[in-house]
């Protein structure tokens, strides 16, 4: 079983496993009546295992510059209703 590098990966993080069920095969045989099997098969099949469970503090990449955030007033339209309540919504 082998570590998913998180940095080449772009964040992945898992393990991925060859075992007797994966591996390459030259020829596939195909699950379709009537359509011939996949021939010169170049395609390895690996099984991908989840990571184990650990504590995920979401932040944003090194470099990235967040924008400032601006508060500004709107006015929710009720159907029925002609007094509208005001909801401040962050932009």
């Amino acid at each position: 079983m082998w570590s998913i590098d998180v940095y080449a990966s772009c964040g992945m993080n898992g393990y991925l496993w060859l075992c007797e069920r994966n591996g390459f095969r030259m020829v596939l045989p195909t699950l379709i009546n009537g359509l011939g099997d996949i021939m010169n098969n170049h395609v390895i099949n690996v099984t991908y295992i989840n990571p184990t469970p650990h504590k995920h503090i979401p932040e944003p990449p090194k470099g990235v510059v967040m924008p400032k955030k601006v508060l500004q007033e709107t006015v929710a339209r009720r159907r029925r209703d002609c007094t509208a309540p005001h909801v401040y919504v962050v932009m």
